[in-house]
């Protein structure tokens, strides 16, 4: 009985998730907000202690055929690789989409294992006059200061 319970609860939240995806949607590195969009793209604290969970914040961007997606997330004892992904149903040339500005958040949990400065590297795309049509792949680097 728990297993079958587990499993409905899975798909159940399989279910859930995937509706809020539209039909044809393809899965993207997220485009890194503008400093100068009214928020910073990052948001962590200057300092944790060893083993204690923090939330991170990250901005993405995108349009009108845009959602906010999901995280991948790698951590080690001092480090984190953090890549931001986003839907889209832009997925060919010549695909209208509503001209409005939408801004997500990205929200993950983290904690790190020993003392010391850890570094988050955060990986998305920038896109704009200078980078190729789709963008550029960049890292965003974040330090933190973990205290025992």
């Amino acid at each position: 009985m728990k297993l079958a319970t587990t499993t409905m609860l899975v798909l159940l939240c399989t279910l859930a998730f995937a509706q809020e995806i539209p039909q044809g949607a393809q899965r993207v590195p997220g485009v890194f907000a503008q400093e100068d969009a009214g928020s910073p793209i990052v948001v962590v604290p200057e300092s944790v202690r060893v083993g204690e969970e923090f939330q991170l914040s990250i901005a993405t961007v995108g349009g009108g055929c845009d959602l906010a997606g999901d995280n991948g997330v790698i951590v080690g004892n001092r480090s984190a690789s953090i890549h931001v992904y986003d839907f889209t149903t832009a997925v060919r040339p010549g695909v209208a989409c509503v001209a409005i500005f939408k801004q997500f958040r990205h929200n993950v949990t983290l904690s790190f294992q020993e003392a010391g400065v850890a570094t988050i590297r955060i990986w998305g795309r920038q896109v704009g006059r200078y980078h190729p049509e789709g963008g550029s792949p960049v890292t965003l680097n974040v330090s933190i200061n973990v205290t025992p």
